[in-house]
């Protein structure tokens, strides 16, 4: 048996170090990596990391052009300097969020992730699936959460996940300080 690791975000840990890729941890252990969450969001080009000797180090080309390929190639020979300012930028966009969350929606809670691009939000009261059709209606999308182990709390409360990965360009407009700004639908 072959365990598979997603780790699409380990490269975006904003807070401290990026753990080792959990390939090294065991031969029975891969993980998995995008370039997809790393640079590009179209470029649609991944890897595998596996023990030689595993079955799963075996070359898989699954024919992505050539073109992403050469791309790939080009991004990854500075991606030291480009995973730097992504990480920048998401601490950026983070904060933005978690500024206008604490202002202007004060009982909503959360965890202040230490990588990847979204925040599950604890909402005060089980609403969670009402707050998702407004919320697209102004540009914002979100997926209730409900079902998933971290956004289940012992209060009962519901979650919502929301994605930020331009919350910067948003922050005067959407989440001003004039009162009224934040919807009643949405405290």
């Amino acid at each position: 048996m072959v365990v598979a690791v997603d780790a699409i975000f380990a490269e975006l840990v904003m807070d401290g170090p990026a753990p080792p890729p959990a390939a090294v941890l065991r031969p029975d252990v891969v993980t998995l990596g995008s370039m997809n969450k790393l640079f590009w969001t179209g470029l649609r080009v991944g890897w595998v990391r596996a023990d030689p000797a595993s079955p799963a180090s075996a070359s898989l080309d699954l024919s992505r052009p050539v073109l992403d390929q050469l791309v790939a190639v080009h991004l990854l020979d500075d991606a030291t300097a480009i995973l730097a300012e992504r990480r920048e930028q998401l601490r950026r966009s983070r904060a933005v969020l978690e500024h206008a969350l604490r202002t202007r929606l004060p009982d909503w809670r959360w965890s202040s992730p230490k990588a990847g691009m979204a925040l599950w939000i604890e909402l005060p009261r089980p609403s969670a699936t009402r707050l998702a059709t407004p919320a697209l209606e102004l540009g914002l999308r979100i997926s209730p959460g409900r079902a998933s182990p971290s956004t289940v709390r012992p209060t009962g409360g519901s979650g919502c996940r929301s994605r930020w990965p331009q919350m910067t360009s948003i922050s005067s407009s959407t989440c001003s300080n004039r009162p009224g700004s934040v919807p009643r639908r949405f405290r």
